[in-house]
């Protein structure tokens, strides 16, 4: 559960940021944070998309234990809605202060939010439509990507990454 990115790590003064080993065999440092991935999104005039974990390690690469539970998948989800409100709030809250104090009052513009990465199955279903219906009482003005179809099984989503990996003939 180490590899999991968490927001509060991502901001911040980038010398006090935790450096993390992901499961791609490396070392993040956390230089380029959420809040300057939000700044280089504003001057390039692109939307952000902020993809937040479901609570989920990696399906591919993990045959154990897996996901969070309880309390700890409640933890991921409220750090899900501090991005959004780090990203969106105004100055006058917690995380919009924190935002202001990195040097941009103003909120940002960001309404893209992919929930889980690279996920699917029943599992998946079960946390992407719990994210889903959380955020989207909180954020109705908010886009929802899903990894995978879904609207297949009944589920809302606005838009579906899907993740091909294959060869040039195939693209």
């Amino acid at each position: 559960f180490g590899t999991m990115n968490r927001f509060h790590n991502s901001i911040g003064p980038v010398w006090e940021r935790p450096s993390q080993y992901l499961l791609w065999h490396y070392r993040t440092t956390n230089g380029l944070g959420f809040h300057e991935f939000l700044q280089l999104c504003e001057d390039l005039n692109a939307e952000p998309l902020y993809v937040c974990n479901c609570g989920i390690v990696c399906q591919g690469r993990s045959h154990e234990h897996n996901f969070l539970e309880g309390d700890e998948l409640k933890g991921m989800l409220q750090d899900t809605i501090d991005a959004i409100e780090y990203a969106t709030a105004p100055a006058d809250t917690p995380m919009g202060a924190l935002r202001a104090a990195a040097g941009h009052p103003e909120p940002f513009r960001m309404r893209y939010i992919e929930i889980g990465n690279e996920n699917n199955g029943p599992l998946y279903l079960e946390r992407y439509d719990y994210f889903r219906r959380e955020l989207a009482a909180r954020y109705p003005e908010m886009i929802f990507v899903a990894n995978t179809h879904v609207e297949k099984d009944g589920l809302k989503t606005d838009i579906v990454d899907e993740h091909f990996y294959s060869d040039v003939n195939f693209f």
